[in-house]
C-alpha cells in the first residue's frame, strides 16, 4: 500500500532462493510433532525462503519466509528512501543528515541512542491510529487487526471501495506460487501478472492516512 501498488504502480516480476529444508524433519522427531505418521518426512520446502519483487515504479520488495528456525518474532517490517528510514522492530527513524549510523564507532552515535525515537515523531501518525484504545490495541497485531476490520465495515456500510480489494488479494496471494516457480528455476525472475489488465495505471492511490 506504500508503494501504491496496483494504483499507479504494479509488481513486474519476483525471484526467489530457498535453503536446504531441515527444520520440519528435525521438529518431526521431537515429542511436539503432532502427526507421528510424519516422523522423518523431507519437505519441499526451504528453511527460509527469501524474495525481492521489483515493481514499475522502480522500487523493490523483500520478503522472508522463515518459520521452522529457531528465532525471535518478527514481522521486520523496513521502510527505506532518499530521505531517511523506518524500522518497526526498533521503533526506530533515521533522517538523513540527522543521523549517520556508519561511524557506530562514536558512542555518540550508537543504534541504541536512537532505540524508540519514533514516538517523537506523533505529527506523522494517521490520525486512525490517533487514540487507539488499549483494548483495540490487543484485538491483534498491535491494532492493525482493529483497524482494517474497521474500514472495511464502514465501507460496506457505505458502498464504497474496500480498503483492500480483490485486486490486492490476487496478487498478495499470486506470491506463494509464482515464489515456488522462481525456486525451482534456480532463483530465475518470474513475471508477476497484471491482475487489474491495465487498470492499474489510472486507479488513484489509495490514502491510508484518511482513516479515522
Amino acid at each position: 500500500m506504500l508503494l501504491g501498488l496496483n494504483r499507479g504502480n504494479r509488481a513486474l516480476k519476483l525471484n526467489s532462493v530457498a535453503s536446504k529444508a531441515e527444520g520440519l524433519t528435525d521438529f518431526s522427531y521431537t515429542d511436539k510433532n503432532p502427526d507421528p505418521a510424519l516422523r522423518g518426512a523431507r519437505f519441499a520446502q526451504g528453511d527460509i525462503v527469501q524474495t525481492v519483487i521489483t515493481c514499475a515504479g522502480g522500487e523493490t520488495v523483500s520478503l522472508r519466509l522463515d518459520t521452522t528456525l529457531p528465532r525471535f518474532y518478527s514481522r521486520e517490517f523496513t521502510v527505506r528512501g532518499t530521505k531517511g528510514m523506518c524500522m518497526q522492530d526498533a521503533n526506530l527513524v533515521l533522517i538523513d543528515g540527522q543521523q549517520n549510523m556508519h561511524e557506530f564507532f562514536d558512542p555518540d552515535l550508537t543504534l541504541k541512542k536512537y532505540l524508540g525515537n519514533a514516538e517523537t515523531y506523533t505529527e506523522n501518525i494517521p490520525p486512525c491510529w490517533r487514540g487507539i484504545t488499549a483494548e483495540e490495541i490487543e484485538a491483534g497485531h498491535g491494532g492493525m487487526d482493529f483497524l482494517m476490520f474497521k474500514d472495511f465495515f464502514r465501507a460496506v456500510r457505505a458502498g464504497g471501495e474496500m480498503p483492500l480489494d480483490v485486486y490486492d488479494a490476487a496478487l498478495w496471494m499470486s506470491v506463494t506460487p509464482l515464489s515456488e516457480a522462481s525456486v525451482a528455476a534456480g532463483g530465475a525472475p518470474v513475471a508477476v501478472p497484471d491482475f487489474t489488465r491495465g487498470k492499474w495505471l489510472l486507479r488513484p492511490i489509495k490514502d491510508v492516512t484518511e482513516l479515522e
